[in-house]
């Protein structure tokens, strides 16, 4: 259990490998149901109450910046980690941390979640063997 929390293999056995990649599968699917409600509520496509917490900075009335043409949210400060959590906070993190690409509002919500997929395939399997 101490190689899920570390992230620190070290000596551990096939069955905590077993349980690090179940619990990163499960990282990943809970991260693109969160981005694909926030690209929905972005989008329109999802009900007031999400949209409302998905504010982008252009719309937020702050001062134009350079970054201003790229579609990024305003992520509301929170003071506990279960606040970090919530879909208010979360939502538009996730968002912020996708590539530019990904972010483009032209996209339909098909090829978004292809090219979201695509993305995650990419980091868990082709990024760290870029890295060693």
């Amino acid at each position: 259990m101490t190689a899920l929390l570390t992230g620190h293999l070290g000596q551990a056995n096939s069955s905590s490998q077993v349980v690090i990649c179940e619990y990163t599968i499960l990282q990943i699917e809970n991260t693109m149901t969160v981005q694909l409600a926030h690209d929905k509520a972005l989008n329109g496509l999802s009900p007031q109450y999400l949209a409302d917490d998905c504010q982008l900075i252009t719309t937020t009335g702050r001062r134009r910046l350079r970054s201003s043409n790229v579609a990024t949210c305003d992520v509301p400060q929170t003071c506990t980690t279960l606040g970090d959590r919530s879909f208010t906070a979360a939502g538009p993190y996730l968002w912020n941390n996708l590539p530019i690409h990904l972010r483009d509002f032209e996209l339909s919500l098909f090829e978004f979640c292809r090219l979201l997929k695509t993305h995650f395939v990419w980091l868990r399997f082709v990024a760290p063997s870029d890295l060693l």
